[in-house]
This record gives structure tokens, C-alpha cells and sequence, in this order.
């Protein structure tokens, strides 16, 4: 059985690193991108969901996240928005732009494990069991 990949769309290295560390941990298999424009180059990859920080260099996030959200192959890919800023405008527009939910840093692995089993159950998909993954 495949496990799960996710992209992590992060243009910060060491949060990049983080992110992707703790996303193999929970079992999932994991995939990165730095910019918007190198995530839309890549969309017609096979992904069961969606890290993406809504302020990169190129796209902004709420941009990718529109075209993820128009393109047929990705549409129902939930889209976990990461990020540091948390004001209550910032979620809004995440969510509008398409966003399944939206966690802000800092975050502990557990909210963030249990952000991504929610994007993923939502879809009917789940992480194998294994470290950090749950069996149930």
C-alpha cells in the first residue's frame, strides 16, 4: 500500500527541513517545494495533500492554493495552510482561497499531526501506522 505524500510548499530552508522531518515521522511520505511557481510546475504529480505558506517569494500562497483549487487533477487535495501570521484576516483569506484549515506557528508536532489527520480523513485517506502514525 502507497503511503500518503505530501508537498510542503515553504520557501524558509529550516522550517522546510522541520516540516518534512515531522511529516515522514507521522508517516507520510513527503515532497517539497520553495516557491509557488515550483509547485505549479509540478502539479500533475500524485499528492494526497497540501503544506503551503501563504507568503512566498513568487505566488503568494492564496494564489497557489486558487490553482490548485481550478485544476481538476488537484481540486479536492486538502490544502493545510502554515503560517506565522494570525490574524483573523489572514485565516479568512486562506480559507477563501481554498484552504481545508489553517495552523499558525508556532505549532507543536501533535497540532500538527493532528491537522493533517483531519485534512486527510476529510478525503477518506489516512497515515500508515508506524512512528508518530497512527493505527487506528
Amino acid at each position: 500500500m502507497r503511503m500518503p505524500t505530501a508537498l510542503i510548499v515553504e520557501n524558509d530552508d529550516d522550517i522546510r527541513e522541520i516540516l518534512t522531518w515531522l511529516i515522514r515521522l507521522h508517516g507520510l511520505d513527503a515532497e517539497s517545494a520553495a516557491t509557488g511557481g515550483e509547485t505549479l510546475a509540478n502539479i500533475g504529480r500524485h499528492l494526497d495533500l497540501v503544506t503551503l505558506n501563504p507568503m512566498l517569494p513568487d505566488l503568494d500562497g492564496f494564489e497557489v492554493c486558487e490553482a490548485l483549487r481550478s485544476c481538476r487533477a488537484t481540486r479536492l487535495i486538502p490544502v493545510l495552510f502554515i503560517t506565522s501570521l494570525a490574524m483573523p484576516e489572514i485565516r479568512t483569506r486562506c480559507v477563501r482561497a481554498g484552504g481545508s484549515a489553517v495552523l499558525t506557528m508556532p505549532f507543536t508536532p501533535s497540532s500538527l499531526f493532528e491537522a493533517l489527520d483531519e485534512a486527510l480523513a476529510r478525503q477518506g485517506r489516512s497515515t500508515e501506522p508506524g512512528i508518530g502514525g497512527r493505527s487506528d
